[in-house]
């Protein structure tokens, strides 16, 4: 990050999920990461789900040189793909 400051808000936008594992649970997770660790900000997705969901309740402050990424994780899933995602965060420079 270029200045310290808080990540929040994620908000991350599926059009076509096909992960599946055969009507098992199988998920699919977007895990704001600081410095290569996965924080509490996040979002799951089930079997083939799709839509706009959000995370409104988690944060996690960054200092000035932190790496932040967004990464995406399954579980359970035997095949499929997800594709036309987008998302965002929230950043306040403190």
């Amino acid at each position: 990050m270029p200045h310290a400051g808080v990540v929040k808000n994620l908000a991350i936008n599926v059009d076509v999920n096909t992960i599946d594992n055969a009507g098992h649970d199988a998920t699919v997770t977007f895990t704001v990461h600081k410095e290569g660790i996965a924080t509490a900000v996040k979002l799951t997705y089930p079997n083939k789900g799709t839509g706009k969901r959000y995370d409104n309740a988690n944060s996690v402050a960054f200092a000035k040189g932190d790496m932040f990424e967004v990464v995406m994780t399954h579980t359970g899933a035997t095949g499929g793909t997800i594709s036309d995602a987008s998302g965002s965060v929230d950043y306040e420079r403190s």
